[in-house]
């Protein structure tokens, strides 16, 4: 039998050590207490660690009051009906974002093209920033530029003869398995 947590999680607004080192700070800023946007001070806080800290606990009270109304009272009925909550929060949240993204790009409010790797802040408002970390370009293999390769050297290896041993050298990886939650009607 699945055990269940007696108690949902509750969100504690203190910043913990932890959350304060995984925030980034902006160039300059020494007290994790403070933000630095354009100049701006704001004493006490730390901008992206309390606006987060707002919207888990309003989520998660959302959460916590459709959990509360499931029909189905037992251990296992309520830690499946959590889990359908958040993969359908999940769901509308990847929407909505890829919704905005696509606005805010197609509106010109930032421009990631072109960038060359590094870390570079595109937009900067009064309470957030957009940065981008561009790496590096993968090399990848190629199959096709293989056979060219080996055809073009001294061995003279036909094509089809190197896609067919690279086709050969292929070894099966284990299958993914995809787990999703339905709700009962």
């Amino acid at each position: 039998m699945i055990a269940a947590p007696t108690a949902r999680p509750t969100l504690n607004t203190a910043t913990s050590a932890a959350a304060t080192a995984a925030t980034p700070t902006r160039a300059g800023q020494s007290d994790p207490g403070t933000s630095s946007f354009h100049g701006h001070k704001r004493k006490g806080h730390n901008m992206s660690t309390a606006y987060s800290a707002l919207v888990l606990r309003e989520l998660l009270g959302v959460v916590n009051r459709i959990i509360d109304k499931s029909p189905d009272t037992t251990n296992m009925g309520k830690m499946l009906a959590e889990m359908y909550v958040w993969d359908e929060i999940a769901k509308v949240a990847k929407k909505n974002s890829d919704g905005y993204w696509n606005a805010a790009e197609k509106n010109g409010i930032y421009n990631a093209s072109d960038l060359d790797p590094g870390t570079h802040t595109l937009v900067d408002s009064k309470g957030f920033a957009l940065i981008a970390t561009v790496t590096q370009p993968v090399k990848r293999f190629n199959q096709e530029q293989l056979a060219k390769l080996l055809k073009a050297s001294k061995y003279k290896v036909p094509e089809p003869i190197t896609k067919q041993f690279c086709d050969a050298s292929k070894m099966p990886t284990k299958s993914n398995v995809i787990l999703a939650i339905s709700e009962r009607v």
